[in-house]
């Protein structure tokens, strides 16, 4: 399927489209026919000079959206058989973008990297703009971050080992909570984040073995 790791898959079950990108650089579309086969659609090679390790999907307007290691984040359009680039920002982050994160309603996209920051961009008419940032969200780069969509709420790790909870004001991405350094994740890379928005109860997971919760008040 791709000539090295696989870093990242997008899968939608009504539709059985599947995306994938890996450490080649190159995205690739497939279709699930009958829970029994895949097939392959397209194949954007090389369209990143990096490992890609984010990767998004807009299904209704079959627009795939990828962030790589050298910092660029692309916008692509499933169509007639073939991934077309419709929107490119080559330094979306001076260093690698770590993940991406999208909301259809608004049409934002979050993005998060080794320089420490989180951006918040807008695609508009095939267009990528940045419309926020917090410049210094996590000293030492940010992990990973993972959006909540009934509350809004915006989770992210840090290098640093901290949690940070944010939520958007306007156009402005805003911290509501976070665990002290004293109180860090664990002492290995963190792997997986989820939030429970019931409970306000965020579950961390690391290679140090370790699940945390944290109460968000």
């Amino acid at each position: 399927a791709h000539s090295g790791w696989i870093r990242a898959m997008r899968f939608h079950a009504r539709s059985g489209l599947v995306i994938t990108a890996g450490d080649d650089g190159s995205v690739r579309a497939w279709a699930l026919i009958a829970g029994e086969r895949i097939v392959s659609l397209a194949s954007a090679e090389g369209a990143h000079h990096d490992g890609i390790c984010g990767l998004q999907l807009d299904v209704k307007s079959g627009t795939v959206f990828t962030a790589a290691d050298d910092g660029s984040l692309k916008a692509w359009r499933l169509s007639d058989g073939q991934l077309k680039l419709v929107a490119s920002i080559d330094e979306a982050h001076p260093a690698a973008v770590s993940q991406l994160q999208y909301d259809a309603d608004s049409a934002m996209i979050y993005s998060c990297g080794a320089d420490g920051a989180i951006r918040i961009w807008k695609y508009v008419d095939v267009s990528l703009e940045m419309v926020s940032e917090v410049v210094d969200a996590h000293a030492g780069g940010v992990l990973m971050i993972t959006r909540e969509a009934q509350s809004g709420t915006l989770l992210s790790i840090g290098v640093d080992g901290t949690v940070t909870a944010w939520t958007l004001v306007g156009e402005v991405l805003t911290p509501i909570a976070s665990t002290d350094e004293t109180a860090q994740i664990g002492l290995g890379r963190a792997m997986a984040l989820q939030f429970d928005p019931y409970d306000n109860v965020v579950y961390s997971a690391g290679t140090d073995g370790a699940i945390k919760t944290w109460q968000l008040k």
